[in-house]
């Protein structure tokens, strides 16, 4: 298969390199090994959000009567709020996962990558089946791991 792009990764920064070239008419593909979507979507960003936005409004109504308002909070369905947590990754999944890229332009491809040359990247999916990748340019994108210095 021949690119003009190959994006590694379809994390935060992937998946908007691979967008912008998308809208731009390019032909790209983008090679992710684990979830669509990366780490933000799936484990950091977007579930820590949902589960700080819970949090602020239960301390609202915990605060409420500073303000007059009488509110007493007898029980917190945590099933529920992480059944929301859920809901809301699977919708922003939905916007990132590989029918919806497909849909704007981006072939997509699950699989694992490396590097045979600096223009031909050979990728293996999760059953075992090599993929030849030819990319004019070829955009990193795997994010990184934590460090606790």
């Amino acid at each position: 298969m021949k690119y003009k792009y190959v994006v590694i990764g379809a994390g935060a920064a992937g998946l908007v390199v691979a967008i912008g070239l998308a809208k731009a008419k390019k032909k790209v593909i983008l090679i992710e090994n684990n979830q669509f979507g990366g780490d933000c979507t799936n484990f950091g960003c977007i579930p820590s959000k949902a589960l700080i936005a819970s949090s602020k409004i239960a301390n609202n109504l915990k605060r409420a009567h500073e303000f007059g308002l009488d509110f007493h909070i007898d029980y917190f369905d945590a099933n529920k709020s992480l059944q929301r947590v859920r809901d809301i990754i699977e919708n922003v999944r939905s916007k990132e996962d590989a029918p919806a890229l497909e849909k704007i332009g981006i072939d997509t491809l699950k699989a694992k990558a490396s590097f045979k040359t600096d223009k031909i990247i050979e990728a293996i999916d999760d059953k075992n089946q090599k993929h030849t990748i030819v990319g004019k340019k070829i955009i990193i994108a795997t994010g990184t791991s934590p460090f606790i210095p």
